[in-house]
């Protein structure tokens, strides 16, 4: 009754569940043995981008420190000194502040600003984080003589730049008023939470992948090339997870609708098991209304989720800042990542991402 053909599909969608389970996993490519070797450019100019070499520059040197160094005259260290500083704005969405209009506070920003921090790895950040991240440090504790305001480079990876008490600040030096906001790699991001996300993500990008590349074998080659530019777990937006939960809800659908396959074949009670795994972390048990749409949206949701939740974290800020000294505050309140399910008003297409960083639209922290 059951071609050969179906039990060897379905074996290698069962492989590809599995293999989405290893966070530390290529991910979908491996498992899908049907794939031609074509590898996707993404993936190759990764693999051969040669490894950064330390520096060794001044790793062991506090902010302070740094700073002072970029002073190093009498009049500097005075100018230094003199700064009035900055305080945290209070009030909900998108706060905006500048610093003081004096000439001392201006220049000794504009200086701060150009320069990035030496980071514990021994290099300075990319553009898009380590510009501007000194000066709101210094302003920062400047204005608030009574906060433990320090750098964070000895949390880790995956910390946020800043630490203002318990609150943690994540630097950001893009153009004032950016409607989507680079917050960096999360694939790392959200230790449990976020593995389960990566599982779902690997599972769901895996299986449209592989029906993508099987429905496109008798189609003519320009045809065939469109189709097969599909999204994976460094590139997506919210429309590619909605199209492939559309197709898992079809094949869990369609397996449980048969008991006999159920009952006489363990391939399929493995692929319902891990596909029913899917749903439970999203929170739907496949039974839900419009479950494809509610999936997709609830992953997007939560992938921001883990991302936020590692930094800045509860409670903290993204401060996108510029040499003039204007700086725009993304407050990331306890009450949106205490949230379960996505909440309402929250629109899938809000986050997607793109060479491997996430990016968040405007509109949510307003």
């Amino acid at each position: 009754m059951y071609k050969s053909l179906d039990t060897v599909y379905l074996q290698r969608v069962l492989g590809i569940l599995n293999e989405a389970k290893k966070v530390d996993s290529p991910g979908m490519e491996a498992a899908m043995q049907v794939q031609s070797a074509q590898q996707n450019p993404i993936e190759a100019g990764l693999a051969s981008k040669p490894k950064k070499v330390s520096k060794k520059a001044t790793v062991t040197q506090s902010y302070d420190e740094q700073i002072y160094s970029l002073f190093p005259t009498a009049e500097g260290k005075q100018q230094l000194d003199s700064v009035i500083g900055i305080k945290i704005p209070t009030g909900s969405g998108i706060l905006k502040t500048h610093i003081s209009n004096n000439a001392n506070d201006r220049h000794v920003w504009s200086e701060l600003f150009k320069h990035m921090p030496v980071k514990k790895s021994g290099e300075t950040e990319t553009k898009g984080s380590g510009f501007g991240e000194l000066a709101l440090y210094w302003f920062l504790k400047k204005g608030n003589p009574g906060v433990d305001v320090r750098d964070n480079r000895a949390a880790g990876q995956g910390a946020s730049d800043l630490m203002f008490g318990d609150i943690g600040i994540e630097v950001k030096s893009y153009p004032i008023g950016i409607q989507d906001i680079p917050v960096g790699r999360f694939r790392s991001a959200g230790e449990k939470y976020g593995h389960n996300n990566n599982v779902i993500i690997n599972s769901v990008l895996g299986i449209n992948a592989l029906l993508t590349k099987l429905s496109s074998v008798n189609e003519e080659s320009s045809e065939k090339l469109k189709r097969q530019k599909i999204a994976d777990g460094a590139n997506f937006r919210y429309e590619d997870f909605l199209h492939a939960f559309q197709k898992v809800d079809k094949i869990y659908k369609a397996i449980n609708s048969d008991a006999a396959l159920l009952n006489e074949f363990s391939l399929f009670n493995q692929l319902n098991d891990n596909i029913s795994e899917v749903y439970s972390m999203l929170g739907s048990k496949g039974i839900k209304k419009d479950t494809a749409k509610y999936n997709a949206t609830q992953l997007m949701y939560r992938i921001m989720k883990a991302k936020l939740f590692s930094k800045p974290g509860p409670g903290g800020y993204i401060c996108n800042v510029d040499i003039s000294g204007d700086i725009e505050w993304f407050h990331i309140t306890k009450n949106m990542l205490d949230m379960k399910i996505f909440p309402k008003g929250f629109d899938g297409d809000d986050v997607y991402a793109t060479g491997a960083a996430l990016h968040i639209k405007r509109k949510i922290f307003e």
